[in-house]
């Protein structure tokens, strides 16, 4: 054990925070103005993880959830899931299978994709008609 159990406690519910901000970022950010860009930025970390990491560890491969789930187990919590979407989904009584939960979070990720270029492209055209 690396650290005790009220500093992995800590740092459980800081992985459960960033997860649950980075989810609902990667949905909502592309829909206001001032987090577009940084919104494409987050969206590439995502695909680098999944994609490029993702050739060594797995494809889908989150270094986030890796290391939460390090944490976890050092608390003691085992026979999580691989993915952190069919964890959350189990929170609230919902059990997705590794295929389900592999569907929602491409889809989600492609439809946020689309929407951070559509709505990035349409301010750089809007810029492009002021000058």
């Amino acid at each position: 054990m690396f650290a005790n159990d009220f500093t992995l406690q800590i740092f459980d519910l800081f992985f459960e925070l960033i997860h649950i901000l980075l989810i609902s970022f990667v949905i909502l950010g592309a829909f206001f103005k001032k987090t577009r860009k940084f919104h494409l930025v987050a969206l590439g970390l995502i695909l680098f993880s999944w994609l490029g990491l993702g050739v060594y560890y797995g494809w889908g491969y989150c270094f986030l959830t890796d290391i939460h789930w390090y944490i976890k187990d050092q608390l003691g919590q085992v026979n999580l899931p691989p993915s952190y979407i069919t964890y959350l989904f189990s929170l609230v009584g919902i059990k997705l299978t590794i295929l389900q939960s592999n569907i929602i979070a491409s889809v989600v990720l492609l439809l946020a994709i689309f929407f951070s270029i559509y709505f990035n492209l349409k301010d750089r055209n809007q810029k492009k008609d002021l000058y």
